[in-house]
């Protein structure tokens, strides 16, 4: 088997690498657990939990969770409470998710 494939294979093996980094105004990287953002000054911020989100709210603060994130109607930012879990909305706006729900809260992040 070819190098590059069999890398290709075991990546596949490991699992995937749920990690995110960002350069913040200092040129510096910066890494979290998982999803990261830049808030409105340039200040990264990342989800303290594997396969977490990070998500500016309306007023542009940077909120994180356990998973994934929907936004409602009145901008209130509901994900689940199950670390890698799913949010979603039906047709008629109500936020389902995978482990029950939760707001995002800037106590998951790290910076």
């Amino acid at each position: 088997m070819k190098p590059f494939l069999s890398g290709i294979i075991m990546a596949g093996l490991l699992g995937p690498a749920y990690a995110d980094c960002m350069r913040d105004l200092n040129g510096e990287v910066v890494c979290g657990r998982g999803a990261c953002i830049r808030d409105l000054y340039g200040t990264v911020f990342c989800s303290r939990f594997e396969q977490g989100t990070a998500v500016r709210n309306r007023h542009g603060d940077v909120l994180c969770s356990k998973g994934a994130c929907v936004r409602t109607v009145t901008g209130d930012i509901i994900c689940s409470a199950l670390a890698g879990g799913a949010a979603m909305k039906d047709l008629h706006g109500k936020v389902t998710c995978e482990g029950g729900c939760e707001e995002a809260s800037a106590a998951y992040c790290s910076r």
